[in-house]
C-alpha cells in the first residue's frame, strides 16, 4: 500500500501528491489525513445523535449493506440497532442541502471540494463486521475512530473484474464477510495481485475508481466516505 504522511508536506504539495496519485490510480493511505477535518474529532455516539439523531439512515443485519432497505433515524440506530448492525446510508449530494454529515468537513482541503464531491456515506459498524468485495468510483474513506481491515484488487485487470461479477453473483444480501473470506480469501491472492492494509484512526484511505475493495471491522468503526468526481 502506498503510504504518505500530511506532517511531511505543505497544504499545496500535499494536493499536488494527491492529483499524481489520482492520475495513476494508486490505492493510498494518508497517514493523520483526518486532521484537515478537526469537526470529526467530535464524532461519537451522542454526538451524532444530538446534532443529527432525526436524520434518516439505513441499516443491515448483512454483509452488503447498501443494498439494505430497513431505515430509521441515527437516534433510533444508536439507540437499538447499533450492537449488532452496520449503517452503511449512501447519499448523493446537492450542494444546496442543509444539515448535513458535509456541514462538518473543511474547505478548502488537500483532497476535494464541494462542486467534487458525488456521494457521501457516514457509516458505524460494530467490531466483526464486515462489507463483501464492491466496486465504484473514486472515493476517500475518513475513518475517525475503530480498526479496518482493508483487502482491495484491480477491477480493471481482466481478472479482477471476473472476480468481482463472481462475488457479486454467489455472494449477495445475507451473505456475511467470514463466509466469503473462508471461501475466497487463499484463492483470491493466487489468482490476482491484492493490496492488505488496516487501517487506523485518522487514517484516510484513497481507493480509485473501479478498484474492488472489501473491509472487516477488527474494532467498532465510525467515519465518513466521499465519492468524487
Amino acid at each position: 500500500m502506498n503510504i504518505i504522511t500530511i506532517n511531511e508536506y505543505n497544504k499545496n504539495d500535499l494536493e499536488n501528491i494527491f492529483n499524481e496519485i489520482r492520475k495513476k490510480r494508486i490505492p493510498t493511505v494518508i497517514k493523520k489525513g483526518v486532521n484537515y477535518f478537526p469537526n470529526l474529532c467530535n464524532w461519537d455516539k451522542t454526538y451524532i445523535i444530538n446534532k443529527f439523531g432525526n436524520n434518516e439512515c439505513n441499516y443491515a443485519y448483512d454483509s452488503r449493506p447498501a443494498y439494505s432497505n430497513l431505515k430509521c433515524n441515527y437516534k433510533d440506530y444508536f439507540n437499538i440497532y447499533h450492537n449488532n448492525t452496520y449503517s452503511f446510508t449512501r447519499k448523493t449530494y446537492d450542494i444546496n442541502d442543509k444539515h448535513t454529515f458535509i456541514d462538518e468537513l473543511h474547505f478548502p482541503n488537500p483532497f476535494f471540494s464541494k462542486t467534487n464531491i458525488d456521494k457521501y456515506i457516514f457509516y458505524s459498524g460494530p467490531e466483526y463486521t464486515g462489507s463483501l468485495p464492491h466496486s465504484h468510483g473514486e472515493a476517500l474513506n475518513l475513518m475517525v475512530s475503530g480498526e479496518k481491515k482493508w483487502i482491495l484488487f484491480d477491477r480493471n485487470d481482466i481478472m479482477g473484474d471476473r472476480l468481482q461479477r463472481d462475488y457479486y453473483n454467489n455472494y449477495g444480501k445475507h451473505k456475511l464477510w467470514i463466509d466469503w473470506y473462508n471461501n475466497e480469501y487463499e484463492n483470491l491472492k493466487k489468482s490476482i495481485k491484492i493490496i492488505e492494509y488496516t487501517q487506523e484512526p485518522n487514517d484516510i484511505i484513497y481507493i480509485p475508481y473501479n478498484y474492488s475493495h472489501t473491509i472487516f471491522n477488527n474494532k467498532k468503526t465510525m467515519g465518513i466516505v466521499i465519492e468524487i468526481i
